[in-house]
């Protein structure tokens, strides 16, 4: 009988428990997730699962808490949806936490300012003394496992991961980036890359934020080609339907604005849009940031000139070194690189070795492009189509013929051909000369 009675005393203080914390639960959240949010569910069941890894959690189940608390990265390019990803986690499993925070870490400065006003939000202590220490003393005080902080834009990570990093094992942290090298770092438990949205999604999000319900089926053959465009991101996509819901037009006037204004179209930011920038302005703060390393700006420039799907290492390589070649007495040369016109400092940055790695480090860590090795060929680079096309709106006439006199002229030491043409044959059997080239440089 005692121990019937103790069990019902410990059941009814355990239930006194959960009430005392749902009273307290707390959402620092700056906006919800957009209603037009769809797909993802993949990642958010990967996220679910890292967390909670015996399904515990989420969705108003149990809420017992766990003790391998995670710190998980978000990383992906600029628009991708990370942002949006995180958010909508938290606000579905907001059930399982007592709080969640969200926290702007662009920067150390701006991260220790965040962590100033929740501090004074949360009436924890007296304004004054270091804001990340004192959150760290309250965050440890908390029930463990029961708090979710969303650290968005650290991507600047050699900067804002010490501030982050002394918060980061008594709970549950979400860290949002565009630097692919987030899952090396020893405080970081998992990485998920947050990739462009399939093709049928892109549709189906470009059609919802049109406010188009039935679109007939020459929008939609229109849809699929525009979408592809924009490379399925998500930003892109949202200010497309955005666009066409407040102008009133049809996905074919879109895409006709789109092709004969492109920087107008890609810099406008419409009103009733979620995202804080537009396309151009959201990307050109990952070029500003390339803009201060000259390998990496270097590179990127030859780049916008090239195919976007696949340069090679040894094409690029090619490029810069001696070839040989038929000379005008009918004898085999080696033609030096300088006297074709080959930027030197191209010639500088791909023949020093350390150089060149750090400046395809320097892209990739920002998203702006993807690099892979492939047996038999070595590094492959791939571009994003609106990285491709606004590296170029980006520059200036004068930058525009400068980089793509100097892609062209790269292209042509590099061909293994004889006699070089602006003809259309040309094009056709160089595959790695971007068809926009010529007419960008004379332009």
């Amino acid at each position: 009988m005692a121990i019937h009675r103790i069990q019902r005393l410990v059941s009814r203080i355990g239930h006194l428990d959960d009430l005392q914390r749902s009273a307290r639960k707390s959402t620092f959240l700056p906006f919800m997730p957009t209603r037009f949010f769809l797909g993802r569910k993949a990642e958010l069941a990967q996220l679910k699962d890292w967390f909670f890894p015996e399904g515990e959690g989420g969705g108003g189940h149990s809420l017992a808490a766990v003790s391998d608390f995670k710190v998980v990265a978000l990383f992906g390019k600029t628009g991708a949806g990370k942002t949006q990803l995180a958010l909508k986690y938290a606000v579905t499993h907001k059930d399982a936490y007592d709080f969640v925070f969200f926290l702007d870490a662009t920067s150390s400065v701006v991260l220790h300012n965040e962590f100033a006003k929740l501090r004074d939000s949360l009436k924890i202590s007296d304004i004054g003394g270091d804001p990340v220490m004192q959150m760290k003393q309250w965050l440890i005080s908390q029930a463990p496992g029961r708090w979710l902080l969303i650290f968005d834009n650290a991507n600047n990570l050699q900067e804002v991961m010490p501030v982050i990093t002394p918060v980061a094992r008594s709970g549950h942290i979400i860290i949002t980036t565009q630097d692919t090298r987030v899952g090396s770092n020893e405080f970081v438990d998992n990485s998920l890359e947050v990739p462009m949205l399939s093709p049928e999604e892109s549709q189906q999000l470009l059609f919802d934020r049109s406010g188009m319900e039935s679109p007939k089926l020459d929008e939609v053959e229109v849809a699929k080609l525009l979408v592809e465009e924009l490379g399925y991101l998500p930003l892109a996509i949202n200010s497309a339907g955005t666009y066409i819901s407040v102008r009133q037009k049809s996905v074919r006037e879109y895409a006709d604005l789109l092709q004969h204004h492109s920087r107008e179209m890609l810099d406008h930011r419409p009103d009733a849009s979620s995202y804080e920038r537009s396309v151009l302005a959201a990307l050109e703060l990952n070029f500003q940031a390339i803009d201060t390393h000259p390998g990496a700006s270097a590179l990127f420039s030859l780049l916008v000139f090239l195919d976007r799907s696949e340069v090679t290492e040894p094409f690029l390589v090619r490029g810069v070194t001696p070839q040989h070649r038929w000379g005008l007495d009918g004898e085999n040369t080696l033609v030096d690189p300088a006297s074709r016109y080959v930027p030197a400092e191209l010639m500088a940055l791909i023949n020093n070795g350390p150089a060149f790695d750090e400046a395809i480090e320097d892209l990739v860590s920002h998203s702006i492009i993807s690099c892979e090795k492939r047996d038999g060929v070595g590094r492959c680079i791939t571009i994003h189509p609106l990285y491709h096309k606004c590296g170029r709106l980006r520059m200036s006439r004068e930058e525009r013929q400068k980089h793509g006199s100097g892609a062209l002229c790269f292209l042509a030491h590099a061909s293994p051909s004889d006699e070089y043409s602006l003809e259309d044959r040309f094009v056709k059997t160089h595959p790695q000369i971007d068809k926009t080239l010529i007419l960008v440089c004379y332009n």
